[in-house]
This record gives structure tokens, sequence and C-alpha cells, in this order.
């Protein structure tokens, strides 16, 4: 989209944040493809029809991404050659607290921690 009055590349909008028009369609790209993600090749060939761009510039527009949605609670995880779209604030509740291990650990009852257990 373009601004009507001078023609500039207007930012579009993706869970809040402000991105360019390449951002966008590449967050768009990963987050369609599911939880199963997209290939990397498959994601620089629909950016880069002509091969114009390298493999680094694609990994550093993804890392620009997460920057900028990082205090959305999402992320664009790279796992092998496949990108996919995470939230990590489902993430971060899903996993259980420290403390629920407590006392009924069995390094906590072991002998080797008590006094009896030292060497004169």
């Amino acid at each position: 989209m373009r601004c009507d009055y001078c023609g500039q590349a207007l930012p579009e909008m993706r869970l809040g944040v402000r991105l360019t028009a390449l951002k966008a369609r590449l967050f768009d790209l990963v987050r369609r493809s599911g939880i199963d993600g997209i290939h990397s090749d498959d994601l620089h060939s629909l950016l880069y029809p002509d091969g114009g761009c390298s493999r680094d510039t694609l990994k550093a527009h993804i890392w620009q991404i997460n920057e900028l949605i990082a205090d959305e609670g999402y992320r664009i995880l790279g796992r092998g050659s496949f990108y996919r779209l995470s939230n990590t604030r489902s993430r971060a509740l899903s996993i259980s607290p420290i403390s629920s291990m407590g006392a009924t650990s069995g390094l906590a009852r072991s002998s080797a921690c008590s006094p009896k257990s030292e060497r004169r």
C-alpha cells in the first residue's frame, strides 16, 4: 500500500507492530504455514523469485521481525530448515514451576545430605 500524496510505501501492521511490506509478507508466509512450518528454500523462492538475495538476508529479516514481535509474545522459530510462528507466552505458561518439586524429590530425602554421612 502506498501513500496517495507522496507514493511512499506505508508500513503494514501485524500483531500491532509496524512492518515493511517485505517483512509483512514474510511474516504472513510463516504464519500461514501452520505448526509444521515452511522450508527455508520455499520461503526464499516465494520472497525472492529472481533469487536476488542470500539466505543470510532472509535470516536477518527474521531476526529483525523477532525483535519487533517479542513484546507481543510471538517468535519465528527456525528448526532445521523450517520456520514457524510460536506463541512464547503459551509455552511459558505450560512449563511447571520449579517449586512443585519441593521436598518430594528423591534427592531431598537422600541420606548423602544428612550430617551423619560426614566423614571424620
